[in-house]
């Protein structure tokens, strides 16, 4: 799931909760990209990019306020792992 977002840096620890709980409640690698800067009503915006596995684990993230192109390796297989041992009702 890719997550593309303006989010202030006032508001980033809901942005940060919402999509933790995104990945863990459909058990999928969340992508968040945030915008980086002031805009044109000069609030601030942090960044905050960075890939979240299905666990809430940190893939990989990039410092504040830093302009940056990152890329990651998923490893699908612990995915595979977590949704064959999870039991549905």
């Amino acid at each position: 799931m890719v997550n593309v977002a303006k989010w202030s840096a006032a508001c980033r620890q809901f942005w940060n909760t919402l999509l933790k709980v995104l990945a863990m409640a459909n058990q999928c690698f969340v992508v968040r990209v945030n915008r980086i800067g002031a805009d044109g009503f000069n609030t601030a915006h942090s960044d905050d990019t960075n890939f979240i596995d299905f666990s809430n684990e940190n893939i990989m993230s990039t410092a504040d306020n830093q302009y940056l192109i990152i890329s990651s390796q998923l490893e699908f297989s612990k995915l595979e792992q977590c949704t064959d041992n999870f039991q549905q009702f």
